[in-house]
């Protein structure tokens, strides 16, 4: 018994040092997470303010097809890795598969398989600003653009979106033949 004891002060020591070593590292994370936090302030204000400043050149109250565009990049992105999340969920537990099949089949969709290659994302998110920066002379309307939109509720914890740009952004969900679930 006493042995015991005397083992599980040893443990307590070490995870106690363990802590305090630990403890200048979480607060120097505190602080750089405070000083990111107030550079994202700044940022946002700072995006906000040219916003305006384009709409009122351009004499527009509505949003801009440049600021849809950023918006619909983003979205992808944001399913991109909601794709990459449940592929690898379901890689590593793939008990999920059947409930993941089941919802995705209900609104029509595949489930999400694998991880693309770095390289091929690379390509493709490079293809698509080109695309983006020739197509900015000549628009398609939005009204000829597919207005449904699938959206699968897996009744998951939500993470909030890598940005948050905007409150639309996060209550908006569009997808590409893919899932994506809205945040509320």
């Amino acid at each position: 018994m006493k042995n015991t004891f005397d083992s599980m002060m040893k443990e307590e020591a070490s995870f106690q040092e363990k802590v305090n070593e630990m403890l200048p590292c979480i607060t120097q994370l505190n602080k750089e997470t405070e000083d990111q936090k107030t550079k994202l302030e700044r940022v946002m204000k700072q995006c906000s303010k040219l916003v305006r400043e384009i709409r009122s050149a351009k004499k527009s109250k509505d949003e801009t097809q440049d600021e849809r565009d950023i918006k619909v990049r983003e979205l992808r992105d944001f399913n991109k890795s909601i794709n990459k999340m449940l592929a690898q969920a379901v890689d590593e537990h793939p008990e999920l598969n059947i409930p993941l099949q089941m919802y995705f089949q209900q609104f029509g969709l595949q489930i999400p398989t694998g991880t693309s290659t770095p390289g091929s994302s690379r390509s493709s998110s490079s293809r698509s600003s080109v695309l983006s920066v020739r197509s900015t002379s000549s628009r398609v309307s939005t009204s000829s653009l597919p207005s449904r939109v699938n959206v699968v509720e897996l009744g998951l914890p939500m993470a909030s979106p890598p940005s948050t740009a905007s409150s639309a952004r996060s209550s908006k969900a569009s997808s590409r033949g893919s899932t994506q679930r809205s945040s509320k």
